[in-house]
């Protein structure tokens, strides 16, 4: 007889497997429920460049375009993705800045010769979507809607445009303060923006709405908040805060908890790191994703350049001094030595012989900016921040300095008259945005207005006789040159016909060169002023530039700075699951 197998051991087996499987359970629970630790690691500049500005992390986190500058001094647009061992050039985007994705990721915005552009990723294609970009910009923000929000230029307004180009419509007026960096908020139709202050060391973080066109105050009156970019995600604010008058190249990086609702921060803001890149005005250089993940660029050696002597082609002659982060420079009238601004995180005044190539401080202040000689080609007039705002002062041979302006406005020096009686500066105006003043060398100091229209008026140059002043004004929109009569108007004549700003006169003052930021070239102009009228010839255009820094020596050449890589320069930072 055949015996039926014994069954009392199956439930056993069957208790075995479901404890073995209510384990396994719990394994994958607790493991999914982990949280997970931060992860921080960096991203090098591609070889053989140096990453330079604002980088821009994609919505989903996994791409990350930036700008990469070049041996040769030429700037462009690199993707990296994470999943990739090296990032790519992108093609078409030479000198852009100011990149920013489309919600789906499949697009970048950018600014370059002084156009708002987008490039499709899918096939390459590059389309315009509007011509009014001035430099710089004040930052860009695209919605799901497909309507960006832009700043062309630095003004109290935020404009809105199509993706796929169209009318501009202004959004925000701010009227004298100016507002920048806009950033979309998820429901694509409110929008944080920072608004600062004019005339004040302070900014404020603001909402607005496209559909109510109501603003609101976030974050206001903040010591040190001044220029700083702002974004969201996952449920949290995140700007860089740090010391206006102090280091300017390096903030702080916080996260604030937001209220999607309220539209209101709830909570403490959290320091990330220290010493974040920093560029004036309010580029802070970070960028988030929509998950929370942050890329941003810590502060290293500025980028270096070097000093040369080129031709009227553009042709280098020689170069002078040493590599330096060269700010603004200038030549002095006996062409014996150069003065310029050390670009550091306390920027400071040097002096470079030009004969022998050695250079030292001239100005013990810190943050000490704008220099400007004066006739003697021994004192200097400059700006620096010692107790408030940038204000003018003037140093002399074995002297201490002497304020000349005491204001609550940032002043920067742009030239002095050929007969040392007067400084000529432009001033934030708390009425005006920019504009033009002349203030005594001699006591008392009393500054009096040489352009102070609704306009944006820069960069006044008083013409080696004394007779005119060439400067910069927005008033037709886009920057031009002007000329009119010194001091008391007059006789004014439009130099520039397609953009213009940093005027040099020539040495005999029959000519007037300036830079040309659509094309980046030197322009010349030749001044006929007899009969007491000027009469400006057709504009030549010379050679190309990299900065738009550069002045004329007696005999025609021009000192032009070069910029260079900077082998120390910093790549990206990556944090991740903070």
């Amino acid at each position: 007889m055949i015996r039926k197998p014994q069954r009392a051991w199956l439930p056993w087996i069957i208790a075995a497997v479901l404890a073995l499987a209510i384990i396994g359970g719990a394994v994958y629970h607790f493991r999914a429920v982990e949280v997970a630790h931060p992860l921080r690691f960096t991203i090098p500049a591609p070889p053989g460049t140096s990453i330079d500005g604002v980088p821009a992390v994609s919505p989903e986190g996994r791409r990350i375009v930036f700008r990469a500058l070049l041996p040769d001094g030429t700037v462009s647009l690199w993707l990296r993705s994470l999943d990739a061992l090296d990032a790519k050039p992108l093609k078409g985007t030479d000198d852009a800045s100011f990149a920013f994705w489309s919600p789906d990721g499949q697009k970048i915005g950018f600014m370059a010769h002084n156009k708002l552009s987008r490039l499709d990723l899918a096939d390459g294609s590059i389309r315009t979507i509007s011509d009014f970009v001035e430099d710089p910009p004040g930052g860009a923000t695209w919605n799901s809607h497909d309507v960006i929000l832009f700043v062309p230029r630095l003004e109290g307004t935020v404009y809105r445009v199509s993706a796929n180009g169209g009318p501009i419509v202004p959004v925000v007026k701010t009227g004298r303060d100016i507002a920048y960096w806009p950033w979309f908020l998820p429901d694509g139709d409110h929008f944080l923006y920072v608004r600062e202050n004019a005339g004040k060391p302070s900014n404020g973080l603001y909402v607005g709405s496209l559909s109510s066109g109501k603003t609101k105050p976030v974050v206001t009156g903040i010591s040190g908040f001044a220029m700083s970019r702002t974004a969201y995600a996952a449920g949290h604010l995140y700007y860089a805060q740090g010391n206006i008058a102090g280091s300017l190249l390096a903030v702080s990086l916080y996260a604030q908890p937001f209220d999607l609702r309220k539209l209101e921060v709830t909570g403490e803001p959290e320091k990330i790191d220290d010493g974040v890149e920093f560029y004036s005005p309010g580029r802070a250089a970070f960028s988030v994703s929509n998950d929370g993940m942050l890329v941003y660029r810590k502060s290293g050696p500025p980028i270096v350049a070097q000093l040369a002597y080129v031709d009227r082609g553009g042709r280098k002659l020689a170069s002078v001094g040493d590599l330096a982060p060269y700010g603004k420079f200038r030549l002095s009238p006996d062409e014996r030595q150069i003065v310029f601004t050390r670009n550091e995180d306390n920027p400071s005044i040097w002096v470079l012989d030009t004969t022998r190539g050695s250079s030292m401080r001239a100005v013990l202040e810190e943050w000490a900016i704008w220099p400007v000689w004066m006739p003697d080609s021994r004192s200097l007039v400059y700006a620096a921040a010692i107790d408030g705002p940038p204000n003018i002062f003037l140093r002399r041979p074995n002297s201490p300095s002497e304020r000349l302006t005491k204001t609550d406005q940032q002043d920067y020096p742009s030239s002095v008259t050929p007969d040392g009686r007067y400084a000529i500066y432009e001033s934030v105006s708390t009425q005006t945005q920019t504009d033009i003043y002349a203030v005594p060398i001699a006591a008392p100091h009393k500054p009096f207005p040489i352009l102070n229209s609704a306009a944006r008026e820069e960069e006044g140059a008083v013409s080696p006789d004394g007779k005119w002043i060439a400067y910069t004004s927005d008033e037709s929109r886009a920057k031009q040159i002007y000329v009119m009569a010194f001091p008391g108007g007059g006789g004014r004549v439009q130099i520039s016909n397609s953009g213009g700003v940093a005027a040099h006169w020539s040495r005999d003052g029959r000519q007037l060169f300036y830079f040309e930021p659509g094309s980046r070239r030197v322009i010349a102009v030749k001044l006929d002023a007899g009969g007491g009228e000027l009469r400006p010839s057709v504009p030549e255009p010379l050679f190309v530039l990299q900065s738009g820094l550069f002045d004329v020596t007696r005999d025609g050449r021009f000192i032009v700075s070069e910029d260079r890589l900077n082998p120390d320069a910093p790549g990206l930072t990556v944090l991740m699951n903070r």
